[in-house]
């Protein structure tokens, strides 16, 4: 398992050679801290994944909270599964993702 943590615009190149790049802020209605909210809410960030070879690449979205239809927080691209692991508050929060290799045998 690969750990990386981007900001807004950043890119990773990660261990199959694929390339991660943390695009925006998509949405956050998460509480606030030391908040007491009848729930938790959910903060949306958009992904670009580049293959490391030619191929299409893929742009989608990861979520902090998956209840309620609300999306995924992990996601499969080429041989590699990419989750959300956390995400910082604030108008350009960083993200804290887990890249595991996906056997697709």
């Amino acid at each position: 398992m690969q750990t990386i943590t981007l900001g807004i615009g950043e890119k990773a190149t990660l261990a199959d050679g694929s390339r991660l790049t943390y695009l925006s802020l998509v949405n956050d209605s998460r509480c606030p801290p030391n908040v007491q909210c009848i729930w938790a809410g959910d903060a949306e960030i958009s992904l670009r994944w580049e293959p490391a070879a030619s191929g299409k690449p893929k742009t989608f979205s990861l979520h902090t909270n998956p209840i309620r239809d609300h999306g995924q927080t992990g996601l499969d691209v080429g041989k590699v599964h990419i989750a959300l692991q956390a995400l910082e508050r604030g108008i350009a929060p960083e993200a804290t993702l887990s890249i595991t290799p996906v056997d697709k045998a």
